[in-house]
């Protein structure tokens, strides 16, 4: 679980070697009333900018002091097991930009293999 107010929410799953990250839920929590509306999430295999970008999304608006809660629809693999997956011996790093003044939260559930 990871929480900013920042503008930029970053969470990295360490690598274990020849051990592979799978991603199975994460869940977004953001309030505030700074929102840009164009918070996005990125899920890299591998450190940001250098490594394979493997998911993105929008993220919802938050409302005021309300907020808003988002549980990722994380994409199905053939056996419509929801998840992500890093490469073996990579991290997997998860990233909130442009969340305005908004605080974020991330609480995500991840497994080695």
């Amino acid at each position: 679980s990871t929480t900013s107010s920042s503008g930029v929410n970053t969470m990295t799953i360490p690598a274990q070697a020849n051990r592979a990250i799978n991603l199975t839920f994460l869940e977004v929590s953001q309030a505030g009333t700074g929102a840009g509306g164009n918070a996005q999430l990125r899920i890299w295999d591998g450190s940001v900018g250098n490594g394979a970008p493997l998911y993105s999304c929008y993220l919802t608006t938050p409302v005021g002091s309300v907020g808003a809660v988002q549980e990722i629809n994380l994409p199905k693999d053939a056996q419509s097991n929801r998840g992500i997956q890093a490469t073996a011996g990579n991290a997997l790093v998860i990233q909130i930009i442009n969340l305005g003044n908004v605080t974020a939260i991330m609480n995500a559930r991840v497994s080695y293999m």
